[in-house]
């Protein structure tokens, strides 16, 4: 009889111990931790002066890598401005991205494995009827 009122009093010590103990939860990842890395090609969508460009394949293979505050574009053709670069986000919203030419990019999506964001882009030069063509990107990239 003895046994089983400590072995009582051992699991109700026991249980309320482990009621007590609050592991320390890890920090969230902050907007700057989560662009880290490598980003592939989901999908593109152009637009020039308004109207959808219906060709993107030029941009299949899009690579899009971010350390720290460098970027490395491979196969951006014409949409970034370069092939590399910094950025930085404009304010602590995490909305807007300015890449070191001074483009902005609006970012829609940041999480974990997706990244969107949509920006425009002038022509250098004027198209046939004399309008410089502006071309606006939008991407879905994944990890």
């Amino acid at each position: 009889m003895m046994k089983k009122v400590l072995y009582t009093l051992l699991w109700a010590a026991l249980i309320g111990l482990t009621a007590c103990y609050k592991p320390n939860p890890l920090p969230s990842p902050t907007p700057k931790d989560l662009i880290q890395g490598t980003w592939l090609l989901g999908s593109v969508s152009i637009t020039e002066n308004g109207l959808p460009v219906q060709d993107v394949t030029a941009y299949n293979g899009f690579l899009l890598k971010i350390e720290g505050f460098k970027y490395y574009v491979n196969n951006g053709n014409e949409a970034f401005p370069q092939d590399r670069g910094e950025w930085g986000f404009v304010d602590e919203t995490y909305k807007q991205i300015r890449l070191g030419d001074g483009t902005i990019i609006e970012v829609t999506t940041l999480n974990a494995d997706t990244f969107s964001f949509t920006f425009e882009r002038k022509g250098s030069r004027a198209a046939r009827n004399n309008i410089v063509p502006t071309r606006v990107f939008t991407f879905t990239l994944k990890k």
